[in-house]
């Protein structure tokens, strides 16, 4: 059976950056890697790591691709067992709807053998918690069903005390809803002394 690992934390803690070392990895390996993300996320292609420029603005430092847009569980099996890949990722999973729990159970417990679809890794990567401090998506349950489950933590951007990790999400003020897609300008990673939920 696939092994399952879930990489779960803030934004801007480094989950990305651990996305990339695991797909350099695989592909020093020789194995062959399929890598999706929801159509809901539309800030970049591809899986990209951040860095901040001279002028305090956040910039693209790495980038890998192709990243496939999926929008239901056919678009992610139809490509999976076509390319029969070793390494399945799915990154910015708290975007998902509930179906991705479906998805990566039936990866990991073989019940695609029948497609030919047989994963050596499935990795799965998102926030774990919103900006209001409730768990993210069904990454709660996707870090349960884990064979490894890591919690990235990153540097509070508000007190830059680096004994104090960032575990949370800080946006300043509510949108429209729960879920609203953005980067730096809207969020930034904060540690627990520092957040505070979004102002009404």
């Amino acid at each position: 059976m696939a092994t399952l690992t879930v990489i779960g934390g803030p934004m801007f803690a480094g989950k990305s950056e651990e996305l990339l070392r695991r797909i350099k990895n695989a592909d020093l390996a020789g194995l062959t890697i399929e890598a999706f993300r929801p159509v809901l996320d539309t800030r970049q292609d591809g899986i990209a790591t951040w860095r901040m420029n001279s002028e305090g603005e956040f910039v693209v430092a790495e980038k890998y691709e192709p990243v496939t847009v999926v929008n239901s569980p056919e678009d992610i099996y139809t490509v999976v067992g076509a390319k029969e890949p070793n390494m399945i990722i799915f990154d910015e999973a708290q975007f998902y709807p509930d179906w991705i729990v479906d998805v990566v159970k039936n990866l990991i417990f073989e019940r695609l053998r029948k497609f030919g679809v047989l994963p050596q890794e499935v990795v799965v990567a998102g926030l774990d918690m919103w900006a209001d401090g409730t768990p993210a998506g069904q990454m709660p349950n996707l870090l349960a069903m884990a064979d490894v489950a890591i919690k990235i933590r990153g540097t509070c951007y508000l007190c830059k005390k680096p004994k104090k990790p960032s575990v949370m999400t800080y946006k300043e003020r509510a949108g429209e809803g729960q879920v609203e897609v953005g980067g730096f300008k809207i969020y930034k990673p904060a540690c627990r002394g520092c957040w505070r939920p979004p102002k009404k």
